[in-house]
């Protein structure tokens, strides 16, 4: 379903996605390309068609299988790209602070970095790669502590101001996080979501006695 499907990689251009996308089947991964530049473009329905990157969208059991197939495919792209392109003129710092990166800076950027790097006689081994990911990933992964005013202010939102209060106790209780993997958990601990969902149910009743004595006072006047 398309609902089981989620973000993958974002593109500038629709050319380079489809090239990927190509890859993709001859590895029998199934997709779903949408262009949000142009919605005559957009491949799937069901989508908001908002000006943000080119989206490509696989099954979530299918990430480990396309990660290896974007490696692929960007190391080949490294070969043929353009002198001109703005990493070349990065120092040697600036190479190493997208290595150190390498979920933050787009996959063509991060391979390119490492190619330059051997060039100058800095190689990254593959465990050094890995080593950096699984790092980066645990770092990624890290639980968020709601600070103690949100939550407070939270609850006086849900009786004061029931909306505000609502969307305060959603996010607190609902936020999730999606790792580069496919890997996807709650971004607050369990006590704090707890909390979220306790204002949650306020601000619903609150929202309930806002409405109800607003209709008895127009019946009554």
């Amino acid at each position: 379903m398309q609902s089981d499907y989620l973000l993958f990689q974002k593109f500038t251009d629709l050319e380079t996605a489809e090239d990927f996308a190509t890859e993709l089947r001859a590895n029998d991964i199934s997709y779903h390309l949408i262009d949000h530049n142009n919605a005559t473009n957009v491949k799937v329905e069901g989508y908001n068609t908002i000006q943000i990157a080119i989206e490509l969208n696989i099954a979530e059991h299918d990430f480990p299988r396309a990660q290896q197939v974007l490696d692929r495919y960007y190391e080949e792209s490294i070969k043929k790209i353009d002198p001109s392109y703005y990493l070349f003129e990065f120092s040697t710092e600036e190479l190493k602070d997208i290595i150190a990166k390498p979920f933050e800076w787009g996959r063509l950027d991060y391979y390119l970095a490492r190619h330059l790097l051997k060039q100058k006689g800095i190689e990254v081994t593959d465990e050094e790669v890995q080593q950096i990911k699984a790092e980066r990933l645990q770092e990624m992964s890290k639980i968020e502590k709601v600070s103690q005013g949100k939550i407070v202010a939270g609850y006086l939102f849900a009786v004061l101001l029931p909306l505000a209060g609502l969307f305060i106790g959603f996010t607190i209780y609902y936020n999730r996080k999606l790792l580069p993997t496919g890997e996807r958990f709650y971004l607050h601990t369990e006590d704090d979501r707890k909390n979220g969902q306790r204002i949650l149910q306020l601000g619903v009743v609150c929202t309930l006695v806002h409405v109800a004595a607003t209709l008895y006072y127009i019946a009554n006047r």
